[in-house]
């Protein structure tokens, strides 16, 4: 399998062009609300209506004839988003201080497709110095720019994108209601609030090869890695050694109250209220040390705890992990 571009549709078709085109859609990332635009065919002098359906999985494009009336019938191009992924995480540290993220992906009941690879956005390649995978599983890491993954990267220029995928077909998929465990990362990063994008078996997409070179073009901002997947925020390798505690509190506060509903997807309202005003607290407290030490002591008890769902538990390892071990006062825990 070809994973140089590795979270997109990677099997060639007929006009290398348009492979081409297929894969340059990997690094071009929606930025603002999407509605069906008209394209207009040089040669035929037809249009094409380009619809996209992405709570349903499918683009849907319709060719009007110079009468204004439909003609033929309308091409389905079919996503890989219809997976209901829930990350599950834990957190170790290695003898040498650095630590290790222990994965598990299950896809739920109500799944249409069984999850084939998933992602995970780092903000640089050397944010994983080691990784391991389930039987017949792969992983990659490519270097990624902030076009790929727009709301993945914080202000970054660049990054890399960590993804695991079946490398054969003898390779497990995971089918609705199943979970599959042994995805593990190493790094010297503290943990963070990152992005994962889980994915589909991916469908039949030849007829990409036969549509016109216009309407391929307009595709390409719904063939995205956030339309051809389901994002969700999970925690990762993040912070570089040394990267002050006032930018690791803001981070968390700030990725946890811009990510999409959907993205945060099995966390309560109550809880990220909650963890919010702790964050925020902390960190308006960071040039105190009394009430600094007092206020993160509160979001550490609140983090020690492991009473919610997989992904309030993953923020609730990442927040401890990052900042109560050891506070910048010297402040055990």
């Amino acid at each position: 399998m070809n994973r140089l571009c590795p979270d997109t549709r990677l099997r060639p078709i007929s006009i290398a062009p348009y492979a081409f085109v297929v894969c340059v859609s990997c690094i071009l990332a929606p930025n603002a609300g999407y509605t069906q635009i008209i394209v207009p065919l040089v040669h035929s002098g037809e249009l094409a209506r380009v619809e996209p359906h992405f709570d349903e999985g499918y683009i849907q494009v319709d060719m009007i004839g110079r009468d204004g009336q439909p003609a033929g019938k309308p091409v389905v191009i079919p996503l890989a988003n219809h997976v209901v992924p829930e990350i599950g995480l834990t957190i170790t540290t290695n003898g040498d201080g650095t630590f290790r993220f222990h994965y598990s992906v299950a896809n739920g009941n109500t799944a249409k497709q069984r999850v084939n690879n998933w992602d995970l956005v780092l903000p640089a390649r050397t944010a994983a110095s080691g990784t391991a995978q389930p039987k017949l599983w792969h992983s990659a890491t490519v270097i990624s720019r902030i076009s790929q993954v727009a709301h993945g990267l914080e202000g970054a220029s660049s990054g890399a994108i960590l993804s695991w995928y079946r490398a054969v077909d003898a390779a497990a998929p995971i089918a609705p209601g199943e979970t599959l465990s042994g995805f593990v990362l190493d790094s010297s990063y503290s943990p963070g609030i990152v992005y994962s994008y889980t994915f589909g078996e991916w469908p039949d997409d030849s007829v990409l090869g036969r549509l016109p070179s216009e309407i391929v073009r307009a595709l390409l901002p719904y063939i995205s890695l956030e339309h051809e997947s389901q994002p969700r925020i999970t925690v990762g390798p993040f912070f570089a050694p040394g990267t002050p505690v006032r930018v690791i509190i803001d981070s968390y506060h700030g990725r946890l109250a811009s990510a999409s509903p959907s993205a945060r997807a099995g966390m309560r309202e109550s809880f990220v209220r909650d963890i919010s005003q702790l964050l925020m607290s902390a960190g308006n407290a960071t040039q105190e040390q009394d009430r600094y030490t007092e206020t993160v002591k509160v979001l550490c008890k609140f983090c020690e705890t492991r009473d919610g769902s997989l992904p309030e538990n993953a923020v609730r390892q990442g927040i401890h992990a990052a900042l109560c071990r050891t506070s910048p006062f010297g402040a055990k825990r």
